[in-house]
């Protein structure tokens, strides 16, 4: 859920998945800080080099895999010239290009998932605060298993099609204080239904190793026809000619919502999901539950 917004460069460093390498001054300068967040309790431990697979470990609370921790850099000043700014974005381009070969879109899912984690992130308008929060509910009965949440300060700007830029760091950190392994991740955002097919689910997905899709509230790629009325009526969301995801009535008469594939899973079950998370309400439960939770963990951080 995006609050707010502040035009902001960011870079991160020593990262297979986020990170940018740069040959001009300024960027070498900004590679020297750190992504910003006020809670480093159950941060992100990885080790070795790659993105072959993640796995819980090290303890409660600490998530562990192959690659290394992410980092960022603070606000960008006045003096900040356009051409670097779009060197940084031209580089997360090429990082998404780069990764969307890892993208593994067939189903993984021996049967329904027992565990869904819900992610969020809520911006504090007219500041760079964010909180993001992880909500694990079991699928049979929507009860919150556990919940987690992180804040921090998100320095890269809002650019369509590079959210994850903005949003990975900290819903890696989040996901790195659950103690319980959730089987699947519902983002709030798109997955391959991306221009470089490579969205925020993707993205997640790719870096955790499980299997993730996104459910979007409005449309931002792609064309489509209007689904039918009713509940579990849906529309091919294509490109091209390329299905790149579904548009899916979850409520008769209500407004239709974008879900696409992110990682290691198919379009069929990343539907099926959606349905099942969202019983009463347009938006499915879990990420119902993270976005109600980040957006009260920033409320309290202004008390």
């Amino acid at each position: 859920m995006r609050v707010g917004t502040r035009n902001a460069l960011a870079k991160t460093r020593n990262c297979p998945g986020i990170g940018f390498s740069a040959s001009f001054p300024r960027a070498k300068a900004f590679l020297s800080h750190s992504w910003s967040s006020r809670s480093r309790v159950g941060s992100i431990v990885r080790t070795g080099y790659g993105l072959s697979g993640w796995r819980w470990g090290g303890g409660p609370g600490i998530y562990t895999g192959t690659g290394a921790q992410f980092q960022g850099v603070p606000p960008a000043r006045a003096s900040d010239s356009f051409g670097e700014f779009a060197l940084l974005i031209a580089e997360a381009v090429r990082r998404q290009v780069a990764l969307r070969s890892r993208v593994d879109t067939t189903n993984s899912l021996a049967g329904p998932p027992k565990l869904v984690a819900g992610l969020d992130v809520s911006y504090e308008i007219g500041t760079q605060r964010v909180a993001a929060a992880a909500v694990v509910i079991e699928l049979q009965t929507f009860e919150v298993r556990e919940s987690a949440i992180a804040h921090g300060e998100v320095t890269f700007p809002y650019v369509p099609g590079l959210l994850a830029f903005r949003e990975v760091p900290i819903l890696q950190e989040v996901l790195g204080k659950l103690v319980c392994r959730p089987e699947v991740l519902v983002c709030d955002g798109y997955g391959i239904a991306h221009p470089r097919r490579f969205g925020l689910a993707c993205h997640v997905g790719v870096l955790t190793g499980l299997p993730s899709f996104g459910v979007a509230k409005s449309p931002f790629t792609a064309t489509f026809v209007e689904p039918g009325p009713r509940r579990g009526d849906w529309s091919p969301l294509s490109e091209g000619g390329e299905i790149l995801g579904r548009v899916l009535r979850t409520q008769s008469e209500i407004r239709p919502v974008f879900v696409s594939v992110g990682h290691r899973i198919g379009l069929d079950q990343a539907t099926d999901l959606t349905l099942t998370l969202s019983r009463e309400y347009r938006i499915p439960e879990a990420i119902r539950k993270a976005d109600s939770l980040s957006r009260e963990a920033l409320r309290k951080t202004r008390e």
